[in-house]
């Protein structure tokens, strides 16, 4: 072999080399780009009934705890509250539905925590109505739920975050627990 073809092998080599690593951080470049446009095209479209959610929860919340001091006149504006809330969370869900999709495997015991923390909305609502719920546990789970959106919209798809469950619930009782410099702790221990 001539020194002009061996030279024209190695940079022949080394261009297809080359091009082959490109062509292929190119593509996996695009994947990502593409994934990452469609999770910010349904995080954008999130937050109309998110707000809604929290907004609807916040209102129940209020007209439940009225009505648990005793005050009557609020179970109409608690019935249509309730519906706002359901239609709220119809939309939140559908919406997680859609989340699911793009990170299968990625948040299944996170929404595994707040199915069980919504399924706890309507014993709630059966104790506000009955007016025997202690007004505590009714703000608490309220609260629960609404916290809900700001721990799915806090954490970005594939991060691993602990799911809400009974057993790491935010009680009036383990919040005050929590370390100094948490504000849940000072806000807790106004209401001490």
């Amino acid at each position: 072999m001539s020194v002009r073809v061996r030279l024209l092998a190695i940079v022949l080599i080394s261009s297809v080399t080359l091009l082959t690593i490109g062509v292929g951080a190119a593509g996996y470049l695009v994947k990502s780009a593409r994934d990452a446009e469609e999770w910010a095209e349904l995080a954008s479209s999130t937050t109309a009934p998110a707000i809604l959610m929290v907004q609807a929860f916040q209102e129940e919340r209020r007209l439940s705890l009225l009505y648990l001091a005793g005050d009557a006149e609020v179970r109409p504006g608690l019935a249509a509250a309730r519906q706002r809330s359901d239609a709220a969370l119809a939309a939140v869900i559908d919406k997680g539905d859609a989340a699911r999709k793009l990170n299968p495997g990625g948040s299944a015991s996170d929404i595994e925590g707040y199915n069980k923390l919504f399924a706890m909305v309507p014993t709630v609502r059966a104790g506000v109505d009955s007016q025997q719920a202690p007004p505590n546990d009714v703000f608490v789970v309220f609260s629960q739920v609404i916290g809900t959106i700001v721990a799915a919209s806090w954490w970005p798809p594939g991060w691993r975050r602990k799911p809400i469950s009974r057993s790491n619930s935010a009680t009036a009782s383990n919040l005050c627990a929590l370390p100094r410099h948490c504000r849940w702790r000072t806000h807790w221990a106004r209401w001490r």
